[in-house]
């Protein structure tokens, strides 16, 4: 990212690749003598495939030996996360699978009953949020795979439209969601109470694909209106765009922080992967 060098290409997937993510260098128990990169991808038959790559770089070149294959979705898997040694990975099949990345098992088969569009990890890894193609986003006991219950509730009716993606804001069942409606909504889904949307922007003209998390108080969206927006979560606890980053000429898919939130990566239909300098820390808003 220093120099935007590109490194080598990984190939091996039987079809196209989905979603990824670095494995945490933390994880001794894993071994950090290489870089570890988790891949979904769909197969030629539609089915799910995930798969855990080795990397080294050596002489500015990238060399990649593949690991372990997950086996156990029938569609192709859609979204993945990892924490503090497990994997969740979403499928088009209407299932998360919790898996331990160190042995390759599986843990849980969590039935979303439509499919899976994005998953994240609570903090501490207690807890997996799943969101779905119907609008409705699921929490889960990653020890045990049960479902979790808030007051009488079972699951959130987050967006009339597909959860593009979510992100925790802390342990307490509080999250925030971006869908194809547009939106993007605070939910606090406390004990003993029904959801809550704390609050909702239209934040795009079009759907909203993508969000990043930036700091305790900061987030990045994307959009398939070709733009990144920056939202400071600090004005009243409302919420507040600061900026609006353009440049992309087609819909903006992913987007990615690094560890220390100086540096914002967005990729685009149109091809392009857009590296992004992190503002220095905003003030709180008076």
């Amino acid at each position: 990212t220093a120099t935007a060098t590109l490194l080598g290409e990984i190939k091996g997937h039987p079809g196209p690749v989905t979603a990824l993510g670095f494995l945490p260098r933390s994880q001794a128990q894993l071994g950090n003598k290489e870089n570890k990169l988790v891949v979904g991808s769909w197969s030629d038959n539609g089915a799910g495939s995930v798969k855990l790559w080795e990397l080294t770089v050596a002489g500015g070149k990238l060399s990649a030996k593949e690991g372990p294959a997950f086996q156990g979705h029938t569609q192709g898997v859609q979204c993945l996360a990892m924490k503090k040694g497990m994997l969740a990975t979403g499928s088009a099949d209407g299932t998360a699978i919790l898996w331990d990345l160190a042995t390759g098992a599986k843990k849980h088969t969590l039935a979303a009953q439509q499919p899976v569009q994005c998953v994240a990890f609570s903090p501490s890894g207690a807890r997996l949020a799943t969101g779905d193609r119907q609008g409705s986003v699921r929490v889960w006991d990653t020890a045990s795979g049960a479902l979790q219950k808030r007051g009488a509730v079972e699951e959130v009716a987050a967006h009339a439209g597909a959860v593009h993606a979510l992100a925790f804001r802390g342990e307490d069942f509080e999250f925030l969601t971006a869908g194809a409606d547009q939106t993007l909504k605070i939910w606090s889904w406390r004990a003993k109470q029904d959801s809550a949307a704390g609050m909702i922007v239209r934040a795009h003209d079009q759907p909203v694909s993508c969000l990043a998390l930036l700091g305790e108080a900061t987030f990045a969206t994307g959009s398939w209106d070709r733009t990144v927006k920056l939202w400071d979560l600090r004005d009243a606890g409302f919420g507040e765009e600061r900026f609006t980053l353009v440049g992309h000429t087609g819909p903006v898919r992913a987007l990615a922080a690094t560890a220390n939130r100086q540096l914002l990566a967005s990729a685009g239909n149109d091809g392009t992967i857009r590296l992004w300098r992190a503002a220095p820390p905003l003030a709180p808003a008076k």
